[in-house]
């Protein structure tokens, strides 16, 4: 309670100083506002005045240009006068050679040495008639550098020359006044400069003494570099500076089309000011400003005076109003920058002066509101440093902070409850808070029921995750009863998937070519893949061996290294577990099932593969059954009609043969009838690989005039005279596993009657294919008859018909023994499905 009061006293109090707070905030910013608008026309004030500065700035430097260059040169007119004044009251008696010494002698000593010899020379001062008279005292052309000067005395004419000294308003001005004068400038073009504009002026001045005028010098002053600085002016902003003559013309403008026309010409609005032309014509400092062509336009006369003459000219500004304003607001924009900044930096000071003062007030103000409106989470987010504040709130954000913190746990915690995280906890401050005891209570108790409800929960899945299992997998086997392969993998694959497993194989038992049993790999299913494998275990051979010989299930937790690899997304991986269990129906392995992944299986999987397995094995051994029925059933037919078509192959090849070999013994016959018939007319041999005799005709022996069983045995090529090469050639080269060609050739024999025979060489084979001897077949080549090339021809045939019978002979022998012995396998393939059948189906085979 005494928190509670004292919290009330201190929130009135800091109320008040809050308020207070506000109000000197307000009063700093009308201060404010009122300083920066008198700033603001300050700066205005100073920004025009540097304006206007600037130009004053840049005429007044053309000034000082053009007097310094002017006042110099009456400077050196009146130095030069001083020189002469000495000699010229007896200038009767001078002749132009005096005054020639007169001037080197001055030039010579006042400029410098070195540069006489470019800007004097003796002797380019001369009279202008050539002498001196007594009528004139003399007249006087000498150059200098810029300028051109003329010794005059008075009289009623000067000089005749070009260029502006031609005009005689410098003598007449000069010779009236008995001063110094200046002329107005003229702009002219010069052809020696390329057409380029040159400002040039004539400075005059009398020389007198005793009161008595003397004589006049006048020089032609070029101030054309001081026009190109008024040039650049133009060119280096939008302000014209222009040159206006004492009687109100333009000597000088930017736009050409101006010059030597009057300014109240120029600019008309001008002509309703005649103050101003005054001015002009006075060389008096005016400012006006005028609407010409609706643009504002500032004009400002400077007039230029040189001393010690009365004349001058001035330069006239055109200022555009409009620019003048861009550069006033330019140079505010630094000066309002700074303004700014120092703003900004003195009211950030008030500001955290301020904050400092009544953020404790706020703080307060905001938890207080969140107090009365419940919204505790809003609390939780207030960061208060009580260092900051006085120690008269500190108390009060203190009790604040505490009840917020103590607010914001407890709705923690309810919210955590409410969420079902029973693992949140609450700090108790004692057995005196209740609020904090009740909660830890109801969520002990809601604990407990948690648990009951998830036990329930979990039985009854785990019931309906089995039940639904079998229901399942009774659909598969009863839609692929007939279907081994389509069975397995529908078996396989959605058993991987329904107990979230990597992959799985079916195995079956089947027996081999030997009738002993073999484990074969049926269908295969990873990673949502089927797996075309071929894989044929030995029972007792390894895990899945060992299952089919105990007939028990093998459960790993931990799978050997080199036992199996799953390929994944993210490379190789070795299964954590594998189960492998027997599909078992009346005692007998009809299969195994094997299945391998990361995650170990519950005791609920466990069963469920028990009780599936019996299921699958009852629909495998049904199919089994009836596949291994039809396959022996369509085998043995297929049998049958494989033996039947190979019987009636064999009996056409028998009949081919048989004809084969008549139309053999039909050509042999016409041949050996033929070799009978033409022996008394033909001379025939047979001789061996190595050209041995081993037969021979009479009429060939008695050709050779020896006795036919002397030349058995002896070698053919003796009996040759001629081109036994070739024979021997022949018979070299030949070998008895290739087929040879017939050799014709002729060779004279070795004989009394030296007869050239042409003589066949015919290689002879069995009907086996195999080499038997050479017959050579001779005739005399003088005496060939018709029945000697018949036999050639028949010969020829004979040969071929031989080679063709042998050919065919061989392919149909090869055909035939094939053929029988396909039919003795198939006779004794049928034999045994003819058995098994009976023995299967009660002896109906």
């Amino acid at each position: 309670m005494k928190k509670i009061l004292r919290m009330k006293f201190n929130i009135k109090f800091l109320t008040v100083r809050n308020q207070v707070s506000t109000t000197f905030i307000l009063l700093f910013l009308v201060f404010s506002f009122v300083l920066l608008a008198l700033y603001y026309f300050a700066i205005i004030q100073i920004a025009q005045k540097s304006v206007i500065d600037e130009i004053y700035s840049k005429v007044e430097n053309l000034q000082k240009d053009a007097t310094f260059e002017i006042e110099k040169s009456l400077l050196d007119l009146d130095n030069l006068h001083m020189y002469f004044s000495s000699d010229v009251s007896d200038h009767a008696n001078y002749r132009m050679s005096n005054y020639d010494r007169l001037l080197n002698a001055y030039f010579s000593k006042t400029l410098n040495v070195n540069s006489i010899s470019t800007v004097w020379e003796p002797g380019r001062f001369s009279s202008l008639n050539g002498t001196i008279t007594d009528s004139i005292d003399f007249r006087m052309l000498f150059y200098r550098r810029i300028y051109r000067s003329y010794f005059s005395i008075k009289n009623d004419s000067i000089p005749p020359d070009e260029g502006i000294l031609k005009s005689q308003d410098w003598y007449n001005d000069t010779y009236a006044l008995r001063k110094p004068t200046i002329q107005e400038p003229v702009l002219s073009k010069s052809a020696e400069l390329g057409d380029a504009q040159v400002l040039e002026t004539i400075i005059s001045a009398p020389l007198i003494k005793n009161l008595e005028l003397y004589c006049l010098t006048a020089m032609e002053l070029d101030i054309s570099a001081w026009l190109a600085q008024l040039i650049k002016l133009n060119e280096q902003s939008n302000v014209q500076y222009t040159i206006v003559s004492s009687n109100g013309t333009f000597i000088y403008h930017p736009q050409a089309e101006n010059l030597t026309k009057p300014v109240s010409a120029v600019y008309p609005e001008l002509n309703n000011d005649a103050k101003f032309l005054e001015y002009l014509a006075k060389g008096i400092h005016a400012e006006r400003s005028l609407s010409i062509n609706n643009e504002e336009i500032s004009v400002i006369n400077f007039p230029v005076k040189f001393k010690p003459t009365n004349n001058f000219w001035n330069i006239t500004v055109f200022m555009p109003v409009e620019l003048y304003t861009t550069i006033v607001w330019q140079k505010m924009q630094i000066a309002l920058f700074i303004w700014f900044l120092f703003l900004f930096i003195f009211g950030v000071g008030i500001i955290y002066i301020v904050r400092s003062i009544t953020a404790g007030i706020g703080a307060v103000r905001f938890v207080a509101g969140k107090f009365a409106s419940g919204d505790l989470k809003e609390i939780s987010k207030v960061r208060i440093n009580t260092r900051r504040f006085s120690e008269d709130i500190d108390s009060v954000l203190k009790d604040l902070d505490f009840l917020a913190t103590e607010l914001v746990e407890i709705s923690r915690f309810a919210d955590e409850i409410g969420k079902g995280n029973y693992k949140s906890d609450l700090v108790i401050r004692g057995k005196k808070d209740l609020l904090s005891n009740s909660l830890i209570n109801m969520r002990e108790n809601l604990i407990e029921a948690k648990r009951n409800e998830l036990f329930q929960v979990e039985k009854e899945a785990h019931n309906n995750w089995i039940t639904g299992g079998i229901a399942k997998f009774a659909v598969i086997l009863q839609q692929n009863a007939a279907n081994l392969d389509g069975m397995t993998y529908q078996i396989i694959s959605e058993l991987v998937k329904y107990l979230d497993a990597e992959m799985g194989a079916f195995f079956v038992r089947l027996k081999d070519e030997n009738q002993r049993d073999v484990i074969v790999l049926k269908a295969a299913y990873a990673y949502n893949k089927q797996k075309f494998l071929e894989t044929e275990i030995i029972p007792g051979e390894g895990i899945i061996g060992t299952v089919a010989v105990e007939k028990e299930m093998i459960y790993l937790k931990k799978v050997p290294d080199n036992y199996i690899q799953i390929s994944s997304g993210l490379g190789g991986a070795k299964p954590n577990v594998l189960v492998a269990f027997p599909l078992i129906s009346n005692n007998e392995l009809y299969g195994i099932i094997e299945i391998a992944g990361f995650n170990p299986l519950s005791d609920d999987q466990i069963a469920f593969l028990g009780n599936l397995s019996k299921n699958v094995a009852s629909a495998l051994a049904t199919a089994q059954t009836s596949f291994n029925q039809n396959n022996l059933v369509q085998k043995y037919e297929s049998i049958s009609d494989s033996l039947q078509q190979k019987v009636s192959e064999n009996a056409l090849l028998i009949n081919e043969l048989d004809s084969l070999k008549t139309s053999s013994n039909k050509v042999n016959a016409e041949y050996y009838f033929l070799l009978n018939a033409i022996d008394k007319y033909i001379y025939r041999a047979s001789i061996n690989e190595q050209g041995i005799i081993i037969q021979i005709n009479r009429i060939f022996a008695d050709l050779l005039q020896q006795i036919p069983s002397l030349l058995i045995g002896s070698s053919y090529g003796n009996g040759l005279r001629t081109n036994d090469f070739v024979l021997s050639s022949y018979l070299s080269q030949f070998s008895p596993n290739e087929k040879a060609e017939a050799l014709f050739f002729d060779a004279e024999i070795n004989s009394e009657s030296h007869m050239t025979l042409r003589q066949v060489v015919v290689p002879i084979y069995s009907r086996d294919q195999e080499w038997i001897r050479f017959d050579v077949i001779a005739y005399d080549i003088q005496s060939e008859t018709e029945l000697k090339k018949k036999y050639f021809e028949l010969s020829s045939k004979y040969t071929q018909e031989n080679t063709l019978f042998n050919e065919q002979n061989s392919v149909l022998q090869l055909k035939i023994d094939t053929l029988q012995l396909d039919i003795q396998l198939l006779m004794q393939e049928k034999k045994a499905l003819t058995e098994k059948l009976n023995r299967r189906l009660g002896g109906n085979y």
